[in-house]
């Protein structure tokens, strides 16, 4: 585990998971049709701007609880100074769990 791990990060993630899919995930009911949503895909997680590198362990610990079926690979290294339009990370999946 990370040190940015803490129990009250573990919390918030906990609290904002609850808020966003406590009734569901809208967003993947409204957008893909209900056999889509468990056909694998793909994402990327990319610096819109130059950026120093950092969250990326909470982003892998959201995906890890949203599905365990997600698999996260970081591409670069916390604290890392990244140029815009970087690939961060990688994430493959269920469609509705990404």
């Amino acid at each position: 585990m990370s040190a940015i791990l803490t129990p009250a990060v573990e919390a918030l993630i906990d609290l904002a998971l609850h808020e966003d899919l406590d009734h569901g995930d809208v967003t993947s009911q409204a957008v893909l049709d209900a056999s889509a949503g468990g056909e694998t895909r793909r994402a990327t997680i990319l610096a819109k701007e130059a950026l120093v590198v950092f969250g990326l362990d909470v982003a892998r610990r959201v995906f890890a609880k949203v599905d365990p079926a997600c698999e996260f690979v970081a591409l670069v290294d916390e604290g890392q100074r990244v140029a815009s339009l970087t690939v961060l990370a990688k994430v493959s999946g269920p469609a509705s769990s990404i």
